[in-house]
């Protein structure tokens, strides 16, 4: 970003604008053990809320209680011990749970992934493949691990918590559950249209407002999923600068900070001199109300302040300098951590069973550079 202030003949000129590049000046795994595209071997899935199924939805007017009841399935990282949502993409075929015990392979999603093998998809659908949605299987499905259980918690898609529908916390999860597995069904599945789907009065257990939501955050995930496009992995932050206000004895520019969403949440930024180094000619990164940000120095001998991590605007104060004309232009850089999500595959152990989709916080961490 450059900031120029210029006087000639008493006309001053200052303009600013940050913009992004695709450098990337670290990386690292926050939640998984890289080994190639392989994480884990031979895990095994946990089924919980049993004693809350119920086919609260149905297709085409039709309740399929081997399959609109799923168990609920999780996977837990050995690592740091987060549990994982497993949705199975595989529909035709049994799944963990309703079938014997057997082990997965995690996995990054990629081209050599099946889903829907032995159900409308015949052999099955790869990475690349259509989805029912019309965007690809891959774009399909992570839109769905973004919009749906548990990336979004069970009270935010329903709108309210489980004592407003009177409940218990372990049946809005199952809805929750429930609800992005049959979104997640219904994109790679022919045999599952978006539009089948009705709540099922015979769900007792669940209330008929509870059984309407679930029908329509189905569609409603199943909506987002068909528009989503999967990050570039380039950041998208902006940043612009307003025009040079005078404030004696000082220039004063306001930077405004958007497009923050996929900010690492708590993650402080900085702020350094584009080249490194000092920070020359007064220049100060301050708060709005001009007080200065702190400063250090880094390794490698770079002044660096830093910002909150809820900051979005800031303001980069320059003393006006005594010479009768002048032009001065600043560069600077802002450093932010920003989360990427990475669509984890569970790969089963037996060709005769369910492949899973895993949903959780499965992400990789990128710090951006942004000059």
């Amino acid at each position: 970003m450059k900031l120029e202030v210029t006087q000639k003949l008493i006309c001053l000129t200052m303009a600013g604008v940050m913009t992004m590049t695709s450098g990337i000046t670290a990386f690292a795994n926050q939640d998984i053990e890289p080994r190639g595209t392989v994480y884990h071997k031979n895990q095994k899935l946990t089924v919980t809320n049993l004693n809350v199924r119920e086919p609260i939805m149905k297709s085409n007017g039709y309740v399929d209680y081997d399959n609109f009841a799923p168990a609920q399935v999780s996977w837990t990282n050995p690592t740091t011990k987060q549990v994982y949502q497993a949705y199975c993409v595989n529909p035709a075929k049994p799944g963990y749970g309703d079938t014997a015990d057997y082990d997965i392979t995690v996995e990054k999603f990629d081209g050599d992934c099946i889903v829907d093998a032995g159900g409308s998809g015949g052999k099955g659908k790869r990475a690349d493949s259509p989805s029912c949605a019309g965007n690809t299987v891959a774009e399909f499905l992570e839109g769905a691990v973004n919009a749906g259980y548990p990336t979004v918690k069970a009270e935010t898609l329903f709108g309210n918590n489980a004592a407003h529908f009177g409940v218990s916390q372990e049946r809005l999860n199952y809805a929750a559950y429930l609800a992005t597995k049959m979104a997640i069904w219904s994109g790679i599945h022919n045999n599952y249209g978006i539009n089948t789907w009705s709540q099922n009065e015979g769900a007792k257990n669940y209330p008929k407002p509870l059984r309407d939501k679930v029908v329509a955050v189905t569609k409603s995930i199943y909506q987002k999923a068909a528009k989503y496009k999967p990050s570039s992995g380039k950041s998208q932050v902006t940043l612009t600068a307003e025009d040079p206000v005078k404030v004696e004895p000082n220039y004063e520019v306001v930077i405004k900070i958007g497009n923050t969403q996929n900010n690492v949440a708590g993650a402080d930024m900085s702020v350094e001199m584009a080249a490194g180094g000092r920070f020359t000619d007064g220049l100060k990164i301050c708060d709005m109300k001009g007080s200065e940000y702190p400063k250090k120095t880094t390794s490698s001998n770079n002044e660096r302040y830093t910002l909150p991590a809820n900051v979005r605007e800031f303001k980069a104060i320059l003393p006006e300098p005594s010479t009768p004309e002048y032009k001065l232009t600043k560069e600077i850089r802002l450093f932010a951590e920003q989360n990427k999500k990475i669509l984890l595959y569970g790969r089963t152990s037996r060709p005769d069973t369910q492949n899973y989709i895993l949903a959780g916080g499965h992400m990789i961490t990128l710090r951006y550079l942004l000059l």
